[in-house]
């Protein structure tokens, strides 16, 4: 992808997850200063709707991203190098409760901080602690009440999947993977998950962020890098 076309492209997206509002040439011509006209954004945006990044439900209407558009997105920012953080007081309090094993009051916190169903899954005592549902529900892009009983399934399913779910489990790296749409532990369309696992004191530990398909990727990703870093500094 061209170097403007992917400012456009990432800049799209990123004004679409904190807003929820179509995207168009107008808001990305205020927004952001591309240095260019909104006739040469319009023809961008029509190029990535092209390509499958964008669509346009209505001839009047803005674009909203496709599945393909934020797994580019993601890839971006999982290959981008970002400059280290400064852990805050917060991250570090749900970092502290973690090896505390206080792991029900990790996952509330954790769903709290990054407005996702949080989960924490220990496979060899088959123990799963997960908090958010309610929040995950407010978030959705749902067009209808089938959207939402489907993730709730999804949550009441979570415990039996992630026992079947062995495979998966035994070769997953520890680096975070992403899923927009389904994934190997959840069947709606409509989410996002994200999931690493952590070896401690010789335990696999499973931890999942599940979002809509608009959640904070970026926000997450800082998070999943910095608990990454505190596990490797213990």
């Amino acid at each position: 992808m061209e170097e403007r076309r992917e400012q456009i492209f990432e800049a799209a997206i990123e004004d679409f997850i904190e807003t929820g509002h179509p995207i168009t040439s107008g808001r990305l011509y205020e927004q952001y200063n591309f240095g260019i006209k909104p006739a040469m954004i319009r023809r961008e945006l029509a190029a990535l709707d092209r390509d499958k990044y964008l669509i346009q439900t209505h001839p009047s209407g803005g674009r909203t991203p496709t599945n393909k558009a934020y797994r580019l997105f993601v890839q971006s920012l999982l290959h981008k190098r970002t400059e280290q953080r400064k852990r805050n007081d917060r991250l570090d309090m749900l970092i502290n409760e973690f090896f505390a094993r206080h792991m029900q009051l990790f996952t509330q916190e954790l769903a709290s901080y990054l407005n996702v169903l949080s989960v924490v899954y220990e496979p060899e005592h088959k123990v799963l602690h997960k908090s958010g549902l309610q929040a995950l529900c407010q978030a959705l892009d749902a067009t209808s009440t089938e959207d939402i009983l489907h993730v709730i399934r999804d949550f009441e399913h979570l415990s039996h999947r992630l026992e079947s779910s062995s495979d998966w489990l035994e070769n997953m790296n520890t680096v975070p993977q992403v899923f927009v749409g389904t994934s190997p532990i959840t069947t709606s369309g409509t989410l996002s998950v994200i999931a690493e696992q952590f070896v401690i004191d010789d335990e696999h530990i499973l931890l999942l962020a599940i979002g809509p398909r608009r959640m904070n990727y970026r926000r997450s990703l800082d998070f999943f890098r910095s608990f990454d870093e505190a596990v490797h500094e213990i």
